[in-house]
C-alpha cells in the first residue's frame, strides 16, 4: 500500500481558503512573508467578521416580520376562561353575522401574505398573479399555521367544524383523516366533551319566555334491525322503539297578558262556559254558512293564481315572534305511542321534567296519533290532566 500523498493537506487547504496551490519547496519563509500572511489572515478574519454581523442583524431585522400574531377569536384550550369563552361565543352565534373577521388571520399578518404571494415553484421564475377573492387566499394556510404549532390553539372555524362533523356523524376514519392531514377538525373525543361543558353553560333563549305557560313536542320512531337476514344463534333480529321529544321557549309576547291558569281553575277550569256545547259543534258543520263561504273563496282565489302562474310561490311570512328556542331531551326507549300504558309514562316524564313541573300548564304538540291519544286520556282522567298543575293542553301539529 502506498504511503499517503504528503501534499494532499495542502491542497485541502487551499480549497478551503480559496489560495492558489504554489509547487512545493524546502525554502524557508522570512519575516516580510510571515506578516504579509498575518494581514492576510486578520483581513479574511475581520471580513468574516463583517459578515456574520450582517447576516445577524438581518436575520434581527427579519425576526420583526415573522411574528405569527393571533387574531380575536382564537382561543387556547389550556386556560378554563377562554375554553368558557369558545362556549360562549358558539351559543351566542355572533361570528356567524359578524363581517369582516372572515380574513382575520391575513389582515393580522400581512408580511407572512406577501411572503407567501411571492414564493415561487421550480417550474415557474415568477410568482403567478392571483385574483383577490371573497375569503382570502392564504387565510386558511396561516389558520393551520397557528394550528400546526400548537394544537391546544383552537380557532373559532375549527370548534364550529368539529360539531358540524359530530352532528352528521362523520365516519371516524374520515375525522381522522381530516384532523391529521389539514388540521381543520378538533378529535372526536375533544369535540364530545366540549358539548357536554357546552350544556352547563346553556345561556337559555335570547328572549323573555312566557311566564306560567310552556310547551313539549313528541313523536315515536321505530325500526327494524335485522328482519331479512340469515339469524345465528347469538344474534336475532329485533324491534328499536323509542320517543324523541324537546321542550319549546315560548315568547313572552305569543302568550296574552291576562293568562293565569290558577284563577282559571278557581272558576271552574279551563274550558269556556258561555257558550253551549251545541254551538260549538255547529261551527264544525260541512253547511256551516262561514265554512261554505270559506271553501268558495279558497277554490275561486286558487284558480286564479293557477292561471297566474303563481300557485306554488309564496311569499316572504315576516313572524312578529323571534325564531323559537328548543332543548332536546334524552329519548325515552322502548316506548311509542300505540298504547294508553305508553302515553301515561312519556306525560309524566315530561310534567317531572325540570323545564315544566314548575309550570303552570304543558302544550304539547306532536302527530295525529300522538294528538288522538292525548284527547283520550284527557277525557279519562281530566282530575289528573285538566284539574292538576300542570295542565295538559293538546296541539296538533301543523304538517300533520
Amino acid at each position: 500500500m502506498r504511503a499517503p500523498l504528503p501534499w494532499l493537506p495542502f491542497l485541502f487547504s487551499c480549497a478551503i481558503t480559496g489560495s492558489t496551490g504554489m509547487p512545493f519547496t524546502h525554502r524557508k519563509r522570512t519575516v516580510a512573508e510571515n506578516i504579509d500572511t498575518e494581514q492576510q489572515a486578520e483581513s479574511q478574519t475581520s471580513q468574516g467578521a463583517g459578515v456574520t454581523a450582517e447576516v445577524q442583524a438581518a436575520l434581527r431585522t427579519m425576526r420583526k416580520h415573522f411574528v405569527l400574531r393571533l387574531p380575536a377569536l382564537l382561543y387556547h384550550m389550556d386556560g378554563k376562561q377562554e375554553r368558557y369563552a369558545l362556549i360562549d361565543a358558539l351559543w351566542s352565534g355572533e361570528y356567524l353575522t359578524t363581517s369582516g373577521r372572515e380574513g382575520r388571520f391575513t389582515e393580522r399578518n400581512p408580511f407572512l401574505v406577501s411572503l407567501f404571494e411571492n414564493l415561487c415553484d421550480e417550474e415557474t421564475s415568477a410568482a403567478p398573479r392571483r385574483r383577490k377573492t371573497i375569503i382570502p387566499r392564504f387565510e386558511g394556510v396561516i389558520s393551520h399555521v397557528v394550528r400546526a404549532r400548537s394544537q391546544k390553539r383552537v380557532p373559532i372555524e375549527v370548534a364550529v367544524l368539529s360539531l358540524v362533523f359530530l352532528q352528521y356523524s362523520v365516519p371516524h376514519f374520515v375525522w381522522n383523516a381530516v384532523a391529521q392531514l389539514t388540521r381543520a377538525v378538533m378529535s372526536l373525543s375533544w369535540t364530545v366533551q366540549l358539548c357536554e361543558d357546552a350544556i352547563l353553560r346553556d345561556p337559555g333563549p335570547p328572549y323573555p319566555t312566557a311566564k306560567g305557560m310552556t310547551a313539549a313536542v313528541f313523536d315515536n320512531f321505530m325500526m327494524k334491525i335485522g328482519y331479512g337476514s340469515f339469524a345465528t344463534q347469538e344474534f336475532k333480529a329485533r324491534t328499536f322503539q323509542m320517543t324523541n321529544w324537546a321542550s319549546v321557549f315560548l315568547p313572552a309576547q305569543s302568550v296574552p297578558a291576562p293568562f293565569d291558569i290558577g284563577a282559571m281553575l278557581r272558576d271552574g277550569g279551563i274550558f269556556r262556559s258561555d257558550i253551549a256545547l251545541s254551538d260549538f259543534l255547529d261551527l264544525f258543520s260541512p253547511v256551516n254558512l262561514n265554512i261554505l263561504n270559506n271553501k268558495r273563496r279558497r277554490w275561486s282565489e286558487f284558480l286564479d293564481r293557477a292561471v297566474a302562474g303563481t300557485l306554488w310561490s309564496k311569499g316572504v311570512y315576516d313572524s312578529p315572534y323571534p325564531p323559537t328556542q328548543f332543548h332536546w331531551h334524552n329519548p325515552i326507549f322502548d316506548r311509542l305511542q300505540s298504547s294508553y300504558e305508553d302515553v301515561n309514562f312519556e306525560l309524566d316524564c315530561m310534567r317531572k321534567s325540570d323545564y315544566h313541573k314548575y309550570s303552570d300548564c304543558i302544550q304539547i304538540g306532536g302527530d295525529g296519533l300522538s294528538y288522538m291519544r292525548l284527547i283520550h286520556r284527557l277525557a279519562q282522567d281530566p282530575q289528573q290532566f285538566l284539574h292538576t298543575k300542570p295542565v295538559i293542553i293538546p296541539r296538533l301539529g301543523a304538517l300533520s
